[in-house]
């Protein structure tokens, strides 16, 4: 386990934990997230993490209004 903590977060926050984790990426694909993070003010790491907490969140809607649309579906079904 490895404790990261920025110096530009709140004096309250507590600091966050991380795992670390060996991923491969395609050069272009580093290339082209290291101009997003720079754009961003962000480290090619924070980059990756936003990005990725972006997809998940996206995902999680998707997947929470598919499920609501299914049970809708099945309620209208059983009427």
């Amino acid at each position: 386990m490895v404790l990261y903590y920025n110096s530009s977060m709140k004096k309250s926050s507590a600091p966050r934990i991380f795992t670390n984790i060996n991923v491969r990426f395609p050069p272009e694909m580093v290339e082209a997230m290291k101009e997003l993070a720079r754009q961003d003010t962000r480290s090619l790491n924070g980059e990756i993490i936003w990005a990725l907490q972006a997809f998940i969140m996206e995902h999680s809607t998707n997947q929470e209004s598919n499920r609501h649309e299914h049970q809708d579906r099945k309620d209208d079904d059983n009427s």
